[in-house]
């Protein structure tokens, strides 16, 4: 995740120049319907509301430093999920491993700023470690649905009132819901395990508590170097190895499919390409959908 951030930079610059360059009313006004994003005004003064809430508000505990570590990882990470979707698709983001890279970041700024002795210094980084996560799967979720409207000439401004309108609603029906099952079975019983959350906190308990094996976090930093090295991309690599064997078999299967079949029909039309990844991603969302292979198409 940190290397592909390094290899965003460029392109971060670039949306963060054009995006102040549209705050322009003039600028905004020539630009094409297809074209026209939220204004840069509304998205700045909204995730600055949302860092003030954050920062000031007594039932989040995390400070103006805390709200600030936020900022900083939101807008990181958003920009590396929204790529990964923007190249491969949603089941490609890297939530997990942006998270847990959240926690380990902030866990050890807390520990060398001091703030590991305060008594909500766990709950603090472990909200810092969800506000990421959840900002990170909107980003995703919004590039796809983007990537969609742009092929079918939506206009992008009214899909982002769209996504506002969407996660503020499951933010309230989910959030009752999660508050009914704990309360109903507690979250991280053996009657409701949470593996994920469970992994979130032996990180930051080993960080604060100075017991984390970081031999095998460096293994898997080594790992990735070595990948890197022999110009294999990192990320999708270990994306592969996170995810099991029954998830990256029908991928490799698919991808040899693909090279016999641009071999096979000699396929070098981009046009082509671009219907078979189409097709393949309406069997993929057809079959996560209905449950049955047999209705994929």
């Amino acid at each position: 995740g940190v290397l592909t951030l390094v290899r965003s930079l460029p392109v971060i610059g670039g949306s963060f120049k054009t995006g102040l360059g549209g705050m322009a009313s003039a600028a905004r006004a020539a630009v094409d319907r297809t074209d026209r994003d939220l204004d840069m005004k509304v998205v700045t003064g909204g995730a600055a509301l949302i860092a003030l809430v954050c920062a000031f508000t007594p039932w989040v505990p995390l400070g103006i430093v805390g709200a600030l570590l936020m900022v900083i990882f939101t807008f990181f990470f958003v920009t590396v999920s929204s790529r990964i979707v923007g190249l491969v698709g949603t089941t490609s983001n890297p939530i997990s491993g942006m998270t847990i890279a959240t926690l380990l970041g902030t866990s050890v700024l807390f520990v060398v700023l001091g703030r590991d002795s305060e008594p909500n210094a766990k709950v603090s980084v472990l909200l810092i470690g969800a506000l990421v996560a959840m900002a990170s799967a909107v980003a995703g979720d919004t590039s796809q649905d983007l990537k969609t409207g742009f092929l079918l000439g939506a206009t992008p401004w009214k899909q982002q009132v769209g996504e506002l309108v969407g996660v503020l609603t499951s933010m309230i029906f989910i959030g009752f819901t999660i508050l009914f099952l704990h309360d109903a079975y507690t979250i991280g019983s053996p009657e409701l395990s949470a593996p994920q959350a469970t992994l979130m906190q032996l990180v930051v308990d080993g960080v604060i508590e100075r017991n984390l094996p970081w031999e095998l976090v460096f293994v898997g930093v080594m790992i990735a170097v070595v990948f890197e090295l022999f110009r294999i991309p990192s990320l999708p690599m270990a994306v592969g190895l996170y995810l099991p064997l029954a998830t990256t078999m029908p991928i490799f299967v698919g991808g040899v499919a693909r090279v016999l079949a641009v071999r096979m029909a000699k396929l070098r039309e981009k046009t082509a390409e671009e219907r078979g990844i189409l097709l393949g991603s309406g069997m993929v969302g057809a079959r996560a959908s209905s449950g049955s292979p047999s209705r994929c198409c």
